[in-house]
């Protein structure tokens, strides 16, 4: 949602509200945003849900002390009310050294219009609410069989942010997401019930995949009725792409400072080691056009950059914010990754006969099924897992338990559907049984996690 002329003027004086007010520093961020929702339920249109909002995000620094606050009011009096109130109220808070801005020799120093990164669809307004309605319809109407009950939604967002401080940083920032999700219900034998979901997001319209969203979250659906139980003891573990995330969103929340600082992750200390295989290596890439959560900076000002997370299973850098930074004593870098992704690899294989791999940044195999399938031959036997249901991983430790649901396979062939699992370890030891990732990161998320393979995972049935 754009950013009008008097909107900046109003974020910028804000700054200047708060100086008067005896603020020492501040910073300001502007969020505007618009969002709407199409539900169609048992292929009939049910409810459209519309959201717009506008607010000021504010930093406040005064006498070694902090404080943030936020307003949806944007009157220039009213503003320099609430302002000075804040500055009060920060006045009586506990003194914190380590609160301040960044250093301002790293922030992104060009000059932003907000559409750099390519993810802001020019044709977001001229799309009518009936033309998104005709799309979820069209998705649900994909069905054409007897379902339980049948749940489509389309929705379409567009957000605009500015980012100011008082040392002169000023950037903007345009993104657009469209997306589309089916949640289908079948019934089995007797009173047996089984649910599949599937979904599919784009920052363009023209690139989102609807059509057959539905079909597929029925196919889903269908292929997991009459789970069975199995017996406990150690399996191939095969993770989908859709949720392999799972057991990579650990790495990446133990790498960021505040986790590090309040002794809360199992990479304390780790930074130049190798506690990963070689064979894992992990980027981030923010500057490619078009991709979801590309940026040129953070929402400190910081400039973003290609870098290595984890290189030859050594770890290349930590997420330290400002703060953190100061608490550390440990240089800034960005506070968080924009596109972090497990780069591929296939350690079943020779080098020479790799087959669904590919370092390309941009590059998928042509079908993505056929390539699990492929992967799924190559290891023979195992479980393969396409949901998790519920569980945990504690943050210090690394230890994880996790309920799953998925398949059982054997000689590459799915042969049915399994449930009430668990798989237990923790995460450095499982990485170090990692057997492959593949090349088919789901193209509309910002972490970049494909299909992942271990070798004896223990499940506990």
């Amino acid at each position: 949602m754009r950013i009008t002329d008097k909107e900046y003027e109003i974020a910028l004086d804000s700054l200047r509200y708060a100086l008067d007010a005896g603020a020492t520093a501040a910073k300001v961020c502007l969020n505007k945003s618009v969002m709407s929702t199409y539900s169609v339920l048992d292929k009939e249109f049910d409810k459209l849900v519309h959201s717009a909002d506008r607010s000021l995000y504010f930093h406040i620094f005064a006498d070694g002390r902090y404080g943030n606050f936020s307003t949806n009011r944007f009157d220039p009096e009213e503003l320099k009310s609430f302002l000075k109130s804040s500055v009060e109220t920060v006045r009586m808070l506990a003194p914190d050294e380590a609160r301040g801005l960044p250093d301002p020799e790293l922030y992104y120093k060009g000059k932003t219009s907000g559409d750099e990164m390519g993810t802001d669809d020019p044709g977001f307004d001229t799309v009518s609410p009936e033309e998104k309605r005709s799309m979820a319809i069209e998705c649900a109407e994909a069905i054409k069989e007897d379902t339980v009950s049948s749940e489509i939604e389309f929705s379409d967002q567009e957000d605009g942010t500015l980012i100011a401080d008082t040392q002169g940083f000023t950037g903007f920032n345009y993104e657009t997401t469209y997306a589309v999700s089916s949640e289908i219900t079948v019934k089995g034998k007797g009173h047996s019930r089984a649910s599949g979901y599937y979904w599919d997001a784009s920052p363009m319209l023209g690139s989102l995949r609807y059509k057959d969203c539905a079909a597929k979250a029925l196919e889903r659906a269908k292929s997991r009725l009459d789970p069975r139980k199995i017996k406990s003891g150690k399996y191939n573990l095969v993770v989908e792409n859709t949720v392999s995330s799972k057991l990579f969103a650990p790495i990446i929340m133990a790498l960021h400072g505040m986790a590090i600082q309040q002794h809360n992750s199992f990479l304390t200390g780790t930074l130049g080691k190798q506690v990963f295989p070689e064979w894992l290596s992990i980027t981030d890439r923010p500057h490619v056009k078009g991709a979801p959560g590309s940026r040129l900076f953070d929402s400190e000002g910081v400039a973003t950059k290609d870098c290595d997370i984890i290189h030859n299973g050594t770890v290349g850098m930590y997420f330290i914010n400002s703060y953190a930074s100061r608490k550390l004593g440990m240089p800034q870098t960005v506070e968080s990754p924009s596109r972090p992704s497990v780069s591929a690899f296939d350690r079943t294989v020779s080098q020479q006969n790799r087959q669904c791999t590919d370092n390309g940044e941009n590059t998928l195999p042509p079908d993505t099924e056929q390539c699990l399938s492929r992967l799924l031959k190559r290891l023979g036997s195992g479980i393969l897992v396409t949901g998790f249901n519920g569980g945990n991983s504690n943050p210090v430790t690394g230890a994880f338990s996790f309920g799953i649901e998925g398949f059982r396979f054997e000689n590459g062939e799915i042969l049915y559907p399994v449930s009430e699992m668990l798989i237990t370890g923790d995460i450095l030891s499982l990485w170090a049984k990692s057997l492959f990732a593949g090349n088919d990161p789901l193209r509309g998320t910002r972490w970049r996690t494909p299909t992942l393979a271990f070798g004896d995972v223990d499940f506990n049935g």
